[in-house]
């Protein structure tokens, strides 16, 4: 390793979400210190032991000791493709039992999350790790679909929510505007200028909830051309907002 790939690789492990966890943390520490001692002269000593000028930091709302064996369970069943029962609390639906084909798990935004085929809904879904109660290894084993991968099922995700793909137009305007014209925030996204401080946002994203929520953030400074229903996702959020508030 060169000094730029080993401090890539430093951070890279000091700032993932495994790091954190007691057993998994461990791990890192033990891969790191193996690092250390198999790097060529031309990392400096000092640089080893001294604190990274560069991090990442990811934030994590799931309590660590609890997801942690449900991780290497899950990630188990997905890599023998074997079957699972979970206890699933659902905000919508409360407490059931659902029999998933696991594929993967994956880290997204502030949580942990399931990807399966759930056998109960007939379809693939996301299940948040923090809201499976229990999880059982069914003597059932399921055919492998290397085809969905983590990047294609949340290709086209605002954050996390995944249905069917809607096209959004946006207007932003002042400090918004400045904002959405300096950085990526969606793979489709098209930005058209329509005056000094005025910007028209279009995207193709894959349901509007989490889109909807995300937009308050901005105040009075945008304003949803299409669809409709993102129009009145936003305005019964800030509706309910004001109501709880007054």
């Amino acid at each position: 390793l060169n000094v730029e790939e080993y401090l890539i690789l430093k951070a890279a492990l000091e700032g993932s979400p495994f790091a954190r966890m007691k057993q998994s943390g461990k791990t890192v520490k033990s891969v790191l210190t193996k690092i250390n001692q198999a790097v060529n002269s031309l990392i400096p000593e000092k640089m080893k032991r001294r604190p990274s000028k560069q991090a990442v930091s990811i934030k994590n709302t799931s309590s660590n000791d609890a997801i942690e064996k449900k991780l290497l369970l899950l990630r188990e069943a997905a890599e023998s493709f074997q079957l699972v029962r979970l206890s699933y609390r659902s905000l919508k639906s409360g407490v059931s039992l659902r029999d998933v084909e696991p594929y993967f798990v994956v880290f997204r935004r502030h949580n942990w999350y399931l990807v399966g085929y759930c056998r109960v809904r007939e379809d693939v879904r996301l299940f948040r790790v923090d809201r499976i109660g229990s999880i059982s290894k069914l003597d059932k084993h399921f055919p492998a679909n290397y085809s969905l991968t983590p990047e294609r099922f949340f290709e086209d995700s605002w954050d996390v929510e995944v249905g069917e793909p809607t096209s959004v137009v946006v207007r932003f305007r002042g400090t918004a505007a400045r904002i959405m014209c300096d950085s990526n925030h969606h793979r489709s996204e098209q930005i058209e200028r329509l005056g000094e401080d005025e910007i028209e946002y279009r995207a193709t994203v894959s349901g509007v909830s989490e889109l909807a929520r995300w937009l308050l953030g901005f105040g009075g400074e945008f304003s949803v051309v299409e669809p409709e229903k993102l129009k009145q996702a936003v305005l019964a959020l800030a509706d309910g907002a004001r109501q709880a508030n007054s």
